[in-house]
């Protein structure tokens, strides 16, 4: 698949044409990508392609359309956020109390929230879920404190920050108001699976 993507991507250029030609791959094969590129079909220079990440591609629509007026948070800020949430709910945790003063437990939860988010699942979901948990009581503690540090974290960030995941679902409302998809052609490669938050952002595409 990427032999072919390359091929039309050489005949779109050869053609001569003004058409803008995004390549998106995930973010760790972007600078790879870009030398393959370059390398594989003998190239002076990127010129008319450019290979995007869905983060890449939210800058250039953020930087043309606007709409990033929150401070983003690296994944350092995140921790330090759920840090300050758990010490500020911890007589409110059942399950989790003790487990979230532990070494290694904060970034283990960021990774949680952010598998959360790109699935699409909103603190409201959980909180229902519990009712379908049944006599489970282990299972209902474990939703209850996730949604509980969830929720906090969400209204801690409410007009005043953003994380990756929110970033993207931002992306979703403000790509088709950018121009720098319009008339293009456009590749995917590189993906073994798409999250539902990413394919929406392609469905967007």
């Amino acid at each position: 698949k990427s032999h072919q993507i390359f091929r039309e991507i050489e005949r779109n250029l050869q053609d001569g044409g003004e058409q803008r030609l995004i390549l998106l791959v995930p973010e760790q094969f972007t600078l790879q990508s870009e030398r393959d590129l370059i390398q594989k079909l003998n190239l002076p220079g990127i010129m008319r392609v450019e290979v995007l990440s869905f983060s890449r591609l939210a800058y250039r629509v953020f930087n043309e359309v606007g709409g990033l007026t929150r401070t983003l948070l690296n994944e350092q800020g995140k921790n330090m956020v759920l840090r300050r949430i758990i010490d500020e709910v911890s007589s409110d945790l059942t399950i989790y109390r003790k487990a979230a003063q532990k070494d290694g437990f904060i970034e283990k939860f960021s990774e949680l929230l952010a598998d959360l988010k790109q699935q699409d699942i909103l603190p409201g979901q959980l909180r229902e879920s519990i009712e379908d948990a049944g006599e489970a009581a282990i299972i209902k503690q474990k939703i209850h404190d996730i949604e509980l540090l969830y929720e906090h974290f969400n209204d801690y960030l409410k007009g005043r920050y953003l994380d990756s995941e929110d970033r993207l679902n931002l992306l979703i409302e403000k790509i088709a108001s950018a121009s720098i998809l319009r008339d293009a052609r456009v590749w995917v490669d590189g993906f073994t699976t798409f999250s539902p938050q990413s394919l929406k952002i392609i469905d967007k595409i």
